[in-house]
């Protein structure tokens, strides 16, 4: 699978995606997307979102979340969390296709684990 294509289709079927990336345990974008949003704050997002999901289990909740979904009046942020500690987060801004993308990132992050395990 060429995850960078895959970024890249994801793209040009979501006009509202501001950004996506592909992130390894330590935080690092291995892979990302911006055209409409800085990278550097796609990237800082990718690093700390994972970490926020760490803290869960600090705060006695069991275990790591799968995903976190957070809704700003404007935009829209999902990570989700693959094997291996490696994350997918995407930015958007809201909109009536915001579900659809919300499963397109579930369905590409079942992609990607496969290629990763």
């Amino acid at each position: 699978m060429d995850f960078h294509d895959e970024f890249q289709k994801s793209v040009e079927a979501f006009p509202q995606l501001l950004g996506i990336v592909f992130v390894d345990p330590d935080g690092e974008a291995i892979l990302f997307e911006a055209p409409g949003m800085d990278p550097f704050e796609l990237k800082l997002a990718g690093a700390k979102i994972p970490i926020l999901m760490d803290h869960y289990s600090a705060v006695g909740v069991e275990g790591r979340p799968q995903y976190l979904e957070i809704r700003h009046e404007k935009h829209y942020l999902l990570s989700v969390c693959l094997d291996q500690r490696y994350s997918i987060t995407a930015v958007g801004d809201r909109s009536a296709r915001q579900a659809l993308l919300r499963e397109h990132v579930f369905r590409l992050s079942e992609r990607f684990n496969q290629e990763i395990v």
